[in-house]
């Protein structure tokens, strides 16, 4: 699970993410804390690029562990990683 922040820690809203190794972008889910994307696919590493409307891109590995998440959305634990992204 990825959580998406201004580096002021503020929720982003229309983050989206694209993972390494899987086609297409994902996109988040805005919280009242962080926008969250849950990345689908094996237990591995994945590089993961986040993009939001009027912030910088931004690019960082996570490691997938492969254990299912009771949310009916495909997705799979990670450490929880959080991302901030910086205003343009």
């Amino acid at each position: 699970m990825i959580f998406v922040t201004s580096t002021s820690g503020e929720p982003i809203k229309g983050a989206s993410a694209e993972v390494s190794g899987i086609t297409g972008v994902i996109p988040c889910v805005t919280g009242s804390q962080a926008n969250v994307c849950m990345v689908p696919g094996s237990a591995r590493t994945y590089d993961v690029r986040i993009t939001a409307p009027g912030y910088q891109p931004a690019t960082q590995s996570i490691v997938v562990t492969g254990h299912s998440v009771d949310c009916g959305c495909g997705g799979v634990d990670t450490r929880m990683v959080t991302i901030a992204l910086t205003a343009s």
